[in-house]
Order: C-alpha cells, then structure tokens, then sequence
C-alpha cells in the first residue's frame, strides 16, 4: 500500500450556512455532523480512497442539509434510524446526478490530505 495526497476542502457552503470540514484522527465512524458547531467531522484513519472520502463528505452533507431544514429533530422524534435511512436513500438517488461534479470538484479543492490505495501488484 502507498501514501497519496489527496485535496480536500475545509469549507462548503450549504444554502447560505457554512460548513467546515476538519480532518480528524479520533472519531470511530467514516464522518459525521456536529449540528451544534455545524463542522463535519472525517475520519484520517478509515478511508481507502479519494472516492470514499468523497462519498463520506457527501453523506454528512446531506445530514447537514436535513438539519438545516429542521427535519433531523423531527426524524430522531420517529426513529434514531429515520435520518440514516432518508440520508442513505438520497445518497443513492442523487449518487450519479452529483458524480458529474466529483472530479472537478476533488481537482480543485485545497487541503492535502493522505489516503492509503492498495497497490494493483
């Protein structure tokens, strides 16, 4: 396995509100949204490749986008697992719409961030 260096940004914006995105090694999950900061947390220990540190910061984006709305309370209120499950599911619906934007996207961001990919050997 190799050491590569991917860009990845530190802020999105989100309908008017920003959002940071800190890289960090003490988190157990792939990422997560801290609606109270409203930082998204990436793990530096759990990712494979660029794809999946991609599809990590868009998933927590789509938390960030229901608690915008005022819908993950509402989700929590009918479930712990509602707001997962409406996340995932849009996750998948819109993964090919927004995968146009994925290589412009990662080209242009702008924090060095290292990822292990497995050799093809």
């Amino acid at each position: 396995m190799r050491n590569q260096k991917l860009q990845m940004p530190t802020v999105l914006g989100l309908n008017g509100l920003k959002i940071r995105i800190k890289y960090v090694d003490h988190i157990s999950e792939f990422g997560l949204f801290c609606p109270t900061t409203k930082d998204i947390l990436v793990s530096t220990n759990h990712h494979q490749s660029r794809d999946h540190v991609y599809e990590t910061i868009f998933h927590e984006l789509l938390h960030a986008a229901l608690d915008h709305a005022g819908l993950s309370k509402l989700c929590v209120d009918i479930s712990e697992n509602f707001e997962e499950a409406i996340v995932t599911a849009l996750e998948h619906a819109l993964k090919d719409t927004v995968a146009l934007e994925k290589t412009a996207w990662l080209e242009t961001s702008s924090v060095a961030f290292k990822f292990k990919e497995q050799d093809d050997s």
